[in-house]
């Protein structure tokens, strides 16, 4: 399991924005939404949260699949009598 660090830094003007994320043997959509950010560029940050919002949106319609397979096996499993 891999330790993932995040740092924000406080400007000048009060507000907050991320500093370079480092993360220890990580990659994928969090880089590209957090080099959007670190760099403002609109593009990436679009584009890291739509692919992520996907891939959410992916493993819960996978999920509901498996959920309803498994209440499907448990209440016809349910009905039967042991003798």
């Amino acid at each position: 399991m891999s330790t993932i660090y995040f740092s924000v830094s406080l400007s000048s003007s009060g507000s907050f924005s991320p500093s370079e994320p480092s993360a220890v043997g990580a990659g994928g959509l969090g880089t590209i939404l957090f080099e959007g950010m670190r760099t403002q560029n609109v593009v990436k940050i679009v584009w890291g949260t739509v692919l992520s919002v996907a891939m959410v949106l992916g493993v819960n319609s996978i999920l509901k699949l498996i959920e309803k397979k498994i209440k499907k096996k448990i209440y016809s499993n349910a009905g039967r009598r042991k003798e």
